[in-house]
């Protein structure tokens, strides 16, 4: 099996319950990892992203989502992931290169050899990551 990296989107259109599609497509994908069917691998950053973006973009108080992300997280089929600095310049040659953000760089170089992407971003595909489909 590939190695899965979990996107913001996600945790968001969980976490907040966006309604439509994309919800429906993140609860399939927790229910997965809850029943041990996928493990995913989790960067901070993508946590820090979804922190700011909750409070931030959607302005959604911590206490009305934080206790739902703990939960989430503390799932066992959720392991968190680093890197190490010279790893860091691979993904700097890729912000050069492309015009994305910093968290999905990162998470495309995580996925370039072995993985694939959980999102609902279609530039992940524009980039030539392998996304998962479920």
């Amino acid at each position: 099996m590939s190695k899965l990296y979990l996107d913001t989107n996600v945790i968001l259109d969980f976490i907040i319950r966006k309604e439509g599609e994309h919800f429906v497509q993140a609860q399939k994908v927790f229910e997965k990892v809850e029943t041990g069917k996928l493990k995913i691998l989790l960067s901070i950053l993508v946590v820090n992203e979804t922190i700011w973006t909750a409070e931030k973009y959607y302005k959604i108080k911590r206490d009305e989502y934080f206790q739902e992300l703990v939960d989430l997280l503390s799932l066992k089929g959720i392991k968190t992931i680093e890197i190490k600095k010279r790893e860091l310049f691979e993904i700097f040659k890729i912000l050069w290169q492309k015009n994305v953000s910093f968290p999905d760089a990162y998470l495309y170089w995580l996925s370039k050899e072995t993985g694939q992407v959980i999102s609902f971003d279609r530039h992940f595909v524009s980039l030539g990551a392998k996304v998962y489909h479920g």
